[in-house]
């Protein structure tokens, strides 16, 4: 499949989504969490689980405890993918603008065709973010 099917397939699954049906387990060596039917159709068709357990790794009891939310408990994920040299970085928010992690990655594979992918991260419940 080539990137622009993989962002349509995701672009077709937003574009009549307006929840998830089932939600699906997913476990690594820190913690586990349930992804939604956007989020593991993301995971798979993007092939990046990898995301999945970056997310997973600030989810321990140590990092809340430093890291409290300040007004509400999501976490608001964003992955910025820059074409020109295929790196990107994830970083989480409290509230917009107000970064608590950030992580470059070197290399990525990831298709997009927007500057960003919004995803939200609620008592180990992990989503695609829905703009309003």
């Amino acid at each position: 499949m080539t990137d622009q099917e993989k962002i349509k397939v995701l672009e077709e699954y937003e574009s009549h989504c307006n929840g998830t049906n089932e939600y699906h387990k997913f476990f690594n060596i820190q913690a586990g969490a349930l992804l939604t039917d956007g989020i593991k159709l993301m995971c798979e068709t993007f092939e990046c689980y990898w995301l999945m357990d970056l997310i997973l790794s600030y989810q321990t009891r140590e990092f809340n405890r430093k890291n409290p939310p300040i007004e509400q408990p999501i976490q608001y994920w964003i992955i910025e993918v820059n074409k020109s040299d295929d790196s990107c970085v994830v970083y989480m928010e409290y509230l917009e603008g107000m970064r608590v992690i950030e992580q470059k990655i070197e290399y990525t594979d990831f298709p997009l065709k927007k500057k960003e992918i919004k995803f939200d991260a609620y008592n180990r419940i992990i989503c695609l973010h829905k703009e309003d």
